[in-house]
C-alpha cells in the first residue's frame, strides 16, 4: 500500500459499490463533519445499557407530590411468637376514687395534730395504727370540716405521697369530730413504704357507696357426677382412754396429753394403759404425742371489759341486843348473853323465844355466833378506881328503935381541912346520839379542873353507816374551839369501834367546855355512842 496522499474535499456521494476485500489500509486523518442531515426514523430500541454512576441528590422539593398508588397488600409474614416479655414496675398508687385533699405527715402519735394541715397516726408502725387525727384545716388552710363529717364506718382512707410511691389504706371503722380535728378508728388493709415528718399528703377518701346489684345470672346445666371414691379408712375418736371397756384396731383415745390409736384389738386393762401399761405398746401406736408447756405469755396492758353486775346479796341487819315483844323478820341478826343469832322465821318475840334461852327458840333462830371463853386474867394490880356513882335511892325508912340511955356529951373534935381532888385517876364521857345528823353540836358538860384526854372511843349503827366526829375544848360555849383529834375522824365500824389516840390538843384547862362536833354523814346512821376517857392533871 502507497503512503496517503493530501486528502481533497469530499466529493458527491456516489453510489456505495461492493465491499471490496481487499487489506486494510492505514486510515487516513479525520476529515471534516458535515453538516446535520435530516433525522432519520428511529431505528428499534437497542438493549438497555449498563447503569449509569448515581448522580448527587437535589436539594428536597418544597412541593408534595402526588400519593401513589396504594400497592397489593404482601403475604402474612409467619413465624414463631417472641417469649413474654418481663412485667413492667407496678404503677404509682392511685389517689382513690372522687377527690383528695393536701395535708402535711406529723410523726406525733397522740391527739390532737400538731397544727392547722397535719395528719396524725397514733402507732409508728403503719400495720398497728388504729386512730388516724385529720385537722380541720388542709395545708393550704382550706376549711375541710364539713368534707370529714361525710366519712363513715365503712369508707376506706387512703393517705398517699406527694414525693415519692408511697401510701396506706385502711378502712374506718368508727368517725368522730373532735373540735379543730377529726378523729377516724381505723383497720390497716395495706401499704408500701412510709411518710417522713412534715412531708407532703394527699388524703384520698373512698366512700363505701356502690352501683347496685347486677341481675343474677341463669344457672348453668349440671355437670357430669363423678364416680364415688374409694372409702377411706376410719379412725373412730372415743375420747379418754377408759379400762374394761372393748377397744378395736383404728379406735382412738386420749391418754395423759397425748393420742393413740389401737393396732390390736383388746379389752382394756392396766397392763395396757397406753403410755403408762408394761405391754400398752402391743397394743397401741403413739399417735400424737403432748406438746411441751408453752411459756407463760407477758402479763396484758390492756384492761379487760368489765364484769356482769352480780347479784345484790343477802342482807342480814344487826338490830342489837335481842327485846321481847318485839316484830323480827327473817335475816334479822340479834345478841344475847354474849352470842350472834338470826333470824329464821318472822315472828313477834316473847320469853318462850328467847334465843338460845327460850324453849322454841331453834325454831326461830339459828346459832351465828357463840360468845368466846372467858380470857385468863390479865397483868398487873387493881386499876383505877372509877368515876363516882350516882347516889342510889333513899331505902325504906326503918322502924324508930328504943330510945337509948343517953351517954355523956363528947368533946367537940377538931374540923379537918377540905382535901384536895385526886390526881391522875382514870375518868370518861359517854354520850349516845339517836339519828345523828352531819352538823350535831352537843355540849358534853363545863369542867372546873384541867384533864388531859388519853383516848377516844366511837361505833355507830345503820345502813352503810359512817359520820365524821370533831370533839373540841372551848372556853366559852359561843366561842371557836380547839381540836382534841388530829384530824376530823370518820365513824364507820359497827362492832367493837375505833379507838382513837392521835390527837392534836388532849389538854384541856380548868373552865372549859368539852363539845362533841359532827362535820359529814353518809348512809344510813341510827346511833352514834361516844366514850372519852382521861386523867385529872
Amino acid at each position: 500500500t502507497g503512503s496517503d496522499g493530501v486528502k481533497g474535499d469530499t466529493g458527491i456521494d456516489g453510489d456505495k459499490g461492493d465491499t471490496g476485500e481487499g487489506d486494510t489500509g492505514i486510515a487516513g486523518a479525520k476529515g471534516d463533519t458535515g453538516s446535520d442531515g435530516a433525522q432519520g426514523d428511529t431505528g428499534d430500541k437497542g438493549d438497555t445499557g449498563s447503569d449509569g454512576v448515581k448522580g448527587d441528590t437535589g436539594a428536597d422539593s418544597t412541593v408534595q407530590g402526588d400519593t401513589g398508588v396504594t400497592g397489593p397488600k404482601g403475604d402474612t409474614g409467619s413465624g414463631a411468637q417472641g417469649d413474654t416479655g418481663d412485667q413492667g414496675d407496678t404503677g404509682a398508687a392511685g389517689a382513690g376514687g372522687g377527690y383528695s385533699f393536701p395535708y402535711k405527715f406529723s410523726t406525733n402519735t397522740t391527739a390532737p395534730p400538731d397544727a392547722a394541715g397535719d395528719i396524725e397516726f397514733d402507732n409508728a408502725v403503719l400495720s398497728s395504727v388504729t386512730e388516724i387525727y385529720v385537722h380541720d384545716t388542709d395545708r393550704n388552710s382550706n376549711d375541710l370540716d364539713a368534707q370529714l363529717d361525710d366519712i363513715g364506718v365503712g369508707d376506706r382512707l387512703m393517705v398517699v405521697s406527694n414525693v415519692d410511691d408511697d401510701f396506706v389504706t385502711f378502712e374506718v371503722t368508727s368517725a368522730a369530730d373532735s373540735g379543730t380535728y377529726h378523729t377516724f378508728g381505723v383497720t390497716y388493709i395495706g401499704s408500701a413504704g412510709g411518710f417522713a415528718d412534715t412531708e407532703n399528703i394527699s388524703l384520698a377518701p373512698t366512700f363505701s357507696g356502690g352501683g347496685g346489684q347486677g341481675d343474677t345470672g341463669e344457672k348453668g346445666d349440671t355437670g357430669v357426677q363423678g364416680g364415688q371414691g374409694d372409702t377411706g379408712t376410719q379412725f373412730p375418736w372415743l375420747g379418754a382412754w377408759v379400762t374394761s371397756t372393748v377397744y378395736a384396731i383404728n379406735d382412738c383415745v386420749e391418754n395423759d396429753g397425748s393420742s393413740y390409736v389401737c393396732i390390736t384389738g383388746h379389752t382394756s386393762q392396766a397392763s395396757d394403759e397406753p403410755g403408762v401399761g408394761g405391754s400398752w405398746n402391743t397394743y397401741w401406736d403413739l399417735l400424737v404425742e403432748k406438746g411441751e408447756q408453752g411459756d407463760t405469755g407477758a402479763d396484758s396492758t390492756v384492761q379487760g371489759d368489765t364484769g356482769v353486775e352480780g347479784d345484790t346479796g343477802t342482807e342480814y341487819p344487826w338490830t342489837g341486843p335481842w327485846v321481847t315483844s318485839t316484830a323480827y323478820v327473817i335475816n334479822d341478826c340479834v345478841e344475847n348473853n354474849g352470842n350472834g343469832y338470826v333470824c329464821i322465821l318472822g315472828h313477834t318475840s316473847s320469853a318462850s323465844d328467847e334465843p338460845g334461852v327460850g324453849g322454841s327458840w331453834t325454831t326461830y333462830w339459828d346459832l351465828l355466833v357463840e360468845k368466846g371463853n372467858q380470857g385468863d386474867t390479865g397483868a398487873g394490880g387493881q386499876g383505877d378506881t372509877g368515876v363516882a356513882g350516882g347516889q342510889g335511892d333513899t331505902g325504906v325508912a326503918g322502924g324508930q328503935g328504943d330510945t337509948g340511955v343517953a351517954g355523956g356529951q363528947g368533946d367537940t373534935g377538931v374540923a379537918g381541912a377540905q382535901g384536895d381532888t385526886g390526881v391522875g385517876a382514870v375518868n370518861q364521857i359517854n354520850v349516845t346520839v339517836e339519828n345523828p345528823t352531819a352538823s350535831e353540836d352537843i355540849n358534853l358538860g363545863f369542867y372546873f379542873f384541867a384533864i388531859t384526854i388519853i383516848e377516844v372511843q366511837a361505833v355507830v349503827v345503820g345502813t352503810s353507816p359512817s359520820v365524821t366526829i370533831d370533839p373540841e375544848h372551848r372556853t366559852a360555849r359561843d366561842t371557836t374551839g380547839l381540836d382534841i383529834l388530829a384530824s376530823p375522824t370518820a365513824i364507820t365500824n359497827e362492832g367493837a369501834g375505833q379507838n382513837l389516840t392521835s390527837f392534836d390538843d388532849p389538854t384541856v384547862p380548868a373552865d372549859s367546855w368539852i363539845i362533841l362536833l359532827t362535820t359529814a354523814l353518809s348512809g344510813t346512821v341510827t346511833e352514834l355512842t361516844v366514850t372519852i376517857r382521861y386523867t385529872i392533871d
